[in-house]
């Protein structure tokens, strides 16, 4: 299978504040990531995380972004495994800080990014470049430019899809309705935005 998610962070933030400013409601019902369209959880000591099915979900939308990043600074992700194409962003202040995006269907080293990036950048890059030097003088399977821009995200939200962030159980993920009609809609190519 494979992830096809699209997250925000929103830092400093709890359920309380964000569900109603972001137009959710929650529902009480508690699942696995990923499992429903739309949920919510406590990142514990970050903030209040929003996961949707699809990489290109509304959520992502630069109007939404914008918005909500006038109060707190906002982390979004897409990941889509299927096809190795991932993006990360912070948006401050109603703009965009910084993005990193990889498309392995560009190639195993695709990486365009944008902004002031985070301290951590230098360090996720060139042990991603390690990994990749000896990935391709072996097996040549493994993709490890894609990990940049989510382990990127990870070293500012404290969430990565893919592995267990502390204090999440796996199950403690809240399914969450749409108060204002925006349901699972997609966005057409939300990350061209910030080319």
């Amino acid at each position: 299978m494979g992830f096809n998610i699209s997250w925000i962070a929103i830092m400093g933030a709890t359920a309380r504040q964000m569900t109603e400013d972001l137009g959710f409601t929650p529902t009480g019902k508690f699942a696995t990531l990923a499992s429903q369209p739309l949920q919510g959880a406590e990142l514990p000591g970050k903030g209040y995380l929003v996961v949707a099915r699809g990489d290109e979900h509304a959520i992502l939308s630069p109007g939404f972004l914008a918005a909500h990043s006038e109060k707190h600074d906002i982390v979004a992700c897409a990941v889509e495994e299927h096809v190795m194409h991932c993006q990360a962003a912070c948006w401050r202040a109603g703009k965009m800080a910084w993005s990193a995006e990889h498309d392995g269907q560009e190639s195993r080293r695709h990486l365009v990014t944008q902004g002031s990036l985070p301290a951590s950048f230098d360090e996720i890059l060139q042990a991603a470049k390690r990994l990749q030097d000896v990935e391709d003088s072996a097996a040549q399977e493994v993709d490890f430019f894609f990990e940049v821009p989510l382990q990127l995200a990870q070293s500012i939200a404290g969430f990565k899809h893919d592995e267990e962030t502390p204090g999440l159980a796996g199950n403690g993920f809240e399914t969450l309705a749409s108060t204002r009609g925006q349901g699972p809609g997609r966005q057409s190519r939300w990350w061209e935005f910030w080319r």
